[in-house]
């Protein structure tokens, strides 16, 4: 799982763009680790990744991360020209480190180029302000603005109180 600042993950819920140059910054990163088998290059090894974009949490506020299911291999093309999968041993603590070191400098470069610090209250468009609420889960508009939204759950348990009583 890639998960990131509050203040990018808002970024990311309207931002398709951007969305996508992270998800190409991660698949990167992991494969990059491809060069431990000895290969020449990366390109004759096939990788099995597939990442998807969850955009809520248990709650249904914005809050946009990724899940990303890897082989434990790769696939190389034999002399023969089929392929051939190698297993992979587990990453070491280094690797795992290497890994997340590559993709955070990959996300630096990403923010600089679209424009984001990451830091929180950076756009006032009208779309950051709508998404800031979603991933905080606060009405905008109506009697209740600037309030928590009301949930269904607390109606159903002040009716569950009432029917014990």
């Amino acid at each position: 799982m890639c998960t990131l600042t509050w203040a990018l993950r808002k970024r990311v819920g309207y931002k398709r763009a951007f969305c996508t140059e992270i998800i190409e910054a991660l698949v990167a990163s992991l494969t990059t680790e491809l060069r431990q088998l000895g290969l020449s290059s990366v390109s004759e090894a096939h990788t099995g990744l597939v990442t998807f974009v969850q955009r809520s949490d248990g709650a249904l506020r914005l809050n946009v991360h990724l899940h990303t299911l890897a082989l434990d291999g790769v696939y190389v093309r034999n002399a023969d020209k089929t392929l051939e999968f190698h297993a992979l041993a587990p990453p070491t603590t280094e690797e795992v480190h290497a890994v997340a070191k590559r993709m955070h400098a990959r996300l630096e470069r990403l923010c600089v180029k679209h424009g984001v610090s990451g830091e929180p209250g950076e756009e006032a468009s009208v779309l950051a302000v709508c998404m800031d609420a979603a991933s905080q889960d606060v009405s905008l508009f109506g009697e209740r603005a600037g309030e928590r939204t009301k949930k269904l759950v607390q109606a159903v348990r002040a009716a569950e109180g009432r029917l014990a009583s």
